[in-house]
């Protein structure tokens, strides 16, 4: 079998199109493409796996100083601090950032790593689920690649993550400390998530050593009936003794606020709340919620010194994965004091 390189003219003779066409499909410029010449380019490119070499290009001195950012969801607290963090560095630096939303869509991923593949992107930084890794692969020969809030197996790139574990850990350890009889966790399913295993598995831990009987609810998002179905479940629990509810993160929280506002049970006497998180929007809630601080833009500027300084040096694929942990810190509010002897602290949810 042959080892020549592919290049654009083989893709174009293939597909029976012009190179100025396949160009422009590598770019994302399908204004005037047909649906069949645009699917037949992408089958000759898979068939002949073709890789654009405008990224390695760009490396050789013709970079164009932009930045991929590409997170689930732009409305996400998370993901609007981590943007701002880096833009606060980079653009200074004289980089631009481009911002891309996947909706946690594996296909949207994709695309949107094609698009990348074909521009003379200087760095991806991305919020991944996961399901396209052999592409970050590719990618990461050529740029570096930062994963962010989660981690996978990719050999060759960098993770920046908060103690998800320990936090969590931390946080349990807490609301048992109060006085907290029960606690639930209500989280979103797992799956191969890092973030989500390791939050819920520092809740189960710290469960299994306090000896207390865990109570972990799964919910989907935008679901009501999965979290009227949580509300009952504590209500049984609340009639006997001290409970608490700890969510995996404040999205989570977010939802199920107002339907135990509308219950009317007190805090933290009646109900101990507690969030991973801290969203812009925590000082709204009375009493002060305790919750995890993540280091957001502690990591963001972590993540765009590192680029900056291996643009400077030169980048080159790292021989091995490495991972950053920057630590959280728990945020001790009101919301938990079941153990304050003076009574305060319990106003109404």
């Amino acid at each position: 079998m042959s080892s020549k390189r592919i290049t654009i003219q083989d893709v174009a003779r293939a597909a029976n199109v012009s190179v100025t066409t396949v160009s422009r499909f590598l770019n994302a410029r399908y204004e005037a493409m047909s649906k069949e010449t645009k699917l037949r380019i992408e089958q000759v490119i898979e068939e002949l796996n073709y890789q654009p070499n405008a990224l390695a290009q760009g490396l050789k001195g013709n970079r164009s100083r932009m930045i991929a950012i590409v997170v689930v969801k732009l409305s996400y607290p998370f993901c609007v601090s981590l943007i701002r963090a880096l833009s606060n560095t980079l653009t200074p630096a004289g980089y631009n950032v481009v911002v891309c939303e996947t909706e946690g869509d594996p296909k949207r991923e994709a695309d949107v790593l094609k698009t990348l593949l074909g521009q003379q992107i200087d760095a991806v930084v991305i919020q991944t689920n996961g399901d396209n890794l052999a592409e970050l692969e590719t990618i990461s020969k050529s740029v570096p690649v930062i994963l962010v809030d989660r981690k996978f197996m990719l050999s060759h790139a960098t993770h920046v993550l908060t103690d998800n574990y320990e936090a969590s850990l931390e946080m349990t350890n807490h609301l048992y400390a109060e006085g907290y009889q029960e606690v639930f966790y209500i989280t979103e399913t797992p799956n191969a998530i890092s973030t989500r295993s390791e939050r819920m598995q520092g809740y189960l831990d710290s469960s299994l050593r306090c000896h207390r009987p865990p109570h972990v609810a799964i919910v989907r998002r935008g679901d009501d009936t999965s979290m009227r179905l949580v509300v009952e479940r504590i209500k049984e629990s609340v009639s006997k003794g001290s409970v608490a509810l700890y969510t995996a993160n404040a999205l989570i929280f977010h939802e199920i606020y107002p339907l135990l506002h509308h219950v009317g049970w007190t805090a933290p006497k009646k109900l101990g709340l507690a969030t991973f998180d801290e969203p812009d929007w925590i000082n709204l809630i009375s009493p002060s919620l305790t919750r995890v601080r993540q280091p957001v833009s502690e990591m963001g500027t972590w993540i765009a010194n590192l680029l900056l300084q291996q643009f400077k040096t030169g980048y080159e694929q790292p021989a091995e994965m490495h991972v950053e942990i920057l630590p959280s810190e728990l945020i001790k509010g009101e919301s938990t004091r079941l153990g304050r002897e003076d009574g305060t602290a319990s106003d109404t949810l």
